[in-house]
């Protein structure tokens, strides 16, 4: 399940190369993803790359706090959340780029299902919210599309770019607080352990 939504019309759907813009953000998330995997690596190994900012949208303050509260989600609740923005698309579909990322990122993990993509695009005024299949429940098409359009299009329209992408997290944050993928033991037994 995917939603698509621009800030102010329709984008337009052009090409479909990815810039190399688009693969430089890629490659360090995936060195850090596969670190992250590795089985001598703690869930918190890869913490500065929840958050990839290309278009510099986020002050540093602000994306180590986005990231705290993303590590956190994961730590308590499960679900693998990253936040992407970039400054071009390229003429690539936003479609085609949120689904390469979260694919090569490994946010859909097997097992759950419960990877979570908010990429947002602001040259050409693209959000997007790309949510894995374990996931559809509490993030479905219809709470999705509110997340964007109450509580993110508002500011972007305003220009604050970086409060939106804020909000807009923290709705789904807070959604899946209520909805936790992993089992309740294993959560049990982290709260326990630190």
């Amino acid at each position: 399940m995917t939603i698509i939504h621009p800030f102010i019309a329709v984008a337009k759907r052009c090409a479909t190369a990815i810039s190399a813009l688009v693969l430089a953000a890629i490659a360090p998330v995936n060195s850090a993803m596969a670190q992250e995997t590795a089985p001598a690596q703690s869930d918190a190994s890869a913490t500065l790359y929840r958050v990839v900012d290309q278009a510099d949208l986020i002050t540093l303050d602000n994306e180590k706090l986005l990231v705290d509260k993303l590590v956190g989600l994961e730590t308590a609740s499960g679900p693998r959340f990253v936040i992407v923005t970039v400054r071009s698309l390229e003429g690539k579909p936003i479609e085609d780029v949120s689904m390469l990322l979260f694919e090569s990122w490994a946010l859909d993990r097997m097992e759950r299902k419960d990877g979570v993509l908010l990429i947002v695009a602001p040259n050409e005024k693209q959000v997007r919210i790309e949510v894995g299949h374990g996931l559809e429940g509490p993030l479905d098409n219809t709470f999705c599309a509110w997340v964007i359009r109450e509580n993110m299009l508002p500011l972007f329209r305003t220009g604050d770019m970086q409060g939106a992408i804020i909000a807009g997290a923290e709705q789904l944050i807070a959604r899946l607080q209520q909805n936790p993928t992993r089992p309740q033991a294993q959560r049990e037994g982290n709260n326990q352990n630190g």
